[in-house]
């Protein structure tokens, strides 16, 4: 198999998503902010145990032809902003 032969346009990467309260601190907030960055493959489920409770961690099959984002804001039902992610 050649280099040039490989289609490398997407990577699974574990993404921490900083920022939510606790009460959205679940596996769907982390899948659809997955799906919203790429294709959502997986929860770190240690995440949101009452020992960790600052992050959600997610897997996320990111398209590499897009720029990655570093950071970005979410709306709570509320309109109150409360999110940053980061990459890891």
């Amino acid at each position: 198999m050649a280099a040039n032969n490989i289609n490398f346009n997407h990577s699974p990467l574990w993404l921490e998503v900083w920022g939510l309260p606790l009460g959205m601190m679940l596996e769907k907030t982390g899948r659809d902010i997955g799906n919203s960055m790429g294709n959502f493959l997986m929860a770190d489920s240690r995440s949101w145990s009452l020992d960790q409770e600052k992050f959600v961690r997610i897997r996320v099959d990111i398209p590499l032809n897009k720029p990655l984002k570093r950071c970005g804001v979410k709306a709570s039902p509320e309109g109150e902003i409360y999110l940053s992610l980061f990459l890891i």
